[in-house]
């Protein structure tokens, strides 16, 4: 029953919790059972596909901050990735535009990882909804 609730997004607290069970017993099951680890590293990733998927269809219906937010996390094979000198990195001396430009940038990442979080919380919202699990399953 853990991997019916993880398929849904809730979390394997939540899900032990529902189940009566102990982190305890899952790490166990989960270090003994390598069918169950695999079924539920399958899951996890899925869900992470979804994540970035909302993240991309967000991005490619014009959000901006979702845009440069995934630009800076998986940036373009051929993008030029030198490495950037101390000098390059730091803000002491930054200029008053570039300090903008840097808060700026900083704004879009926060709004893009409120928005992030708001669809987690949609999704967390919506298993409460999900039947009690059976214990024998």
């Amino acid at each position: 029953m853990i991997l019916e609730n993880a398929e849904h997004g809730i979390g394997a607290g939540l899900a032990c919790r529902k189940l009566g069970l102990s982190m305890q017993a899952f790490w166990n099951t989960l270090e003994a059972d390598l069918e169950f680890k695999a079924r539920y590293e399958q899951t996890q990733h899925t869900l992470n596909l979804n994540v970035a998927s909302k993240a991309y269809q967000s991005a490619m219906g014009g959000s901006v901050s979702m845009q440069q937010f995934l630009l800076r996390q998986l940036p373009p094979f051929f993008w030029n990735r030198a490495p950037q000198t101390p000098m390059q990195t730091s803000l002491e001396h930054a200029s008053d535009d570039t300090l903008l430009e840097h808060d700026r940038a900083a704004e879009s990442d926060r709004k893009a990882v409120r928005t992030l979080h708001v669809e987690v919380l949609r999704i967390e919202e919506t298993s409460r909804d999900l039947p009690p699990a059976h214990p024998d399953s």
